[in-house]
C-alpha cells in the first residue's frame, strides 16, 4: 500500500495504528516523526511499547496538538500470551479513544483495561516489570537453593510449589528452563528485563524513592549482561548466582585463584 493510498485511508476511515517498538527511541521516532505527520482525526495511535512515562506523555501531547487520538497500551504476558491472544493490555488515556480501540485490543488480549488518563497504562506496566524482575532473580535464588540442599526431583519440586502460597507466574516459567539449562536462543532475553528495569529504576528517581530490592535485582541483570548473557533467556543470572565469590569476584577485583587461598 503506497502513501497516497494510507493517506487517504487515514482520512475516509476510523484508522487505529498500534506499535510496539523496542525502545523510547525508536517510540518517539516512529511515532512522532514518522506516523503523526500523516495522521488525522479520527486516527488513534496506540503504543504498546514499554518505556518511561514521559515517552507515552510526549507523544499523548504531540498527537492532541494534531487533533489525533492517542493510547499508552503497553502490553504483558510474553510471546506464549500473544499467540494465544491472551495478553494483559494497560491502557492510559481518554475514554473516548479507549472506546474506540477497545475491542481491537480485545482480538489480542484477554485482559484489557483503561487505568487512567495519559500515562497510567504505561505506569502500571512499570509496576508489572518491577515485580517481573524482582520475581525473575526470587526464582533464580529458589532454583538454586533447591539444588544446593539436594533437591533431586525437579517435576515433583516444579509441581507442589505451583501449588503453593510462593508460587509466581515468573517461577512457573523459570523452573523448566533453568533445569534444563537451555538459555540460548530464547523468546525471552535477558536485553529486555535490563531494559525494563532501568526504566522502572529512572521512574522511582523521578519520584525520590527508594527500591532496594529492585536495585538488587536490576544490578543481578546488568551484571548478566556485562558478562555476554544479554542475548540469552532472562532466567539467565541462575548461571551467575550458581558460581563462587571467588569466580564471580575474583576476575573484577584482580584477585588470582592462589590469593583466595582456597
Amino acid at each position: 500500500m503506497g502513501l497516497p493510498m494510507a493517506k487517504r485511508i487515514a482520512k475516509e476511515h476510523q484508522l487505529v495504528v498500534l506499535f510496539c517498538l523496542p525502545d523510547d527511541a525508536t517510540s518517539l521516532q516512529v511515532i512522532l516523526e514518522e506516523a503523526l505527520p500523516y495522521a488525522q482525526d479520527p486516527c488513534t495511535l496506540v503504543d504498546m511499547s514499554t518505556v518511561k512515562q514521559s515517552t507515552s506523555l510526549r507523544c499523548a501531547q504531540a498527537c492532541q496538538a494534531r487533533g489525533v487520538d492517542f493510547l499508552d497500551a503497553p502490553i504483558s504476558g510474553g510471546p506464549r500470551k500473544a499467540r494465544d491472544g491472551t495478553l494483559t493490555i494497560m491502557c492510559g488515556g481518554k475514554q473516548e479513544a479507549y472506546d474506540k480501540v477497545e475491542s481491537i485490543l480485545e482480538t489480542m488480549g484477554s485482559h484489557v483495561r483503561l487505568m487512567g488518563d495519559h500515562g497510567a497504562g504505561t505506569a502500571a506496566k512499570l509496576v508489572n516489570q518491577l515485580l517481573v524482575g524482582v520475581h525473575s532473580m526470587a526464582a533464580c535464588e529458589a532454583m538454586l537453593l533447591a539444588e544446593k540442599l539436594g533437591v533431586k526431583d525437579q517435576q515433583t519440586l516444579h509441581d507442589i510449589l505451583t501449588w503453593s502460597f510462593g508460587c509466581s507466574e515468573v517461577l512457573e516459567r523459570h523452573m523448566p528452563v533453568i533445569s534444563s539449562g537451555k538459555f540460548e536462543d530464547s523468546e525471552m532475553p535477558l536485553r529486555n528485563m535490563v531494559k525494563d528495569l532501568d526504566i522502572v529504576q529512572a521512574a522511582a528517581k523521578d519520584v525520590r524513592i527508594s527500591l532496594p530490592v529492585t536495585t538488587a535485582a536490576q544490578r543481578l541483570h546488568a551484571d548478566a549482561a556485562r558478562e555476554g548473557y544479554s542475548d540469552w533467556d532472562m532466567a539467565v543470572p541462575y548461571v551467575l548466582l550458581d558460581r563462587s565469590e571467588k569466580d564471580m569476584l575474583g576476575p573484577r577485583l584482580g584477585i588470582s585463584d592462589e590469593q583466595w587461598g582456597f
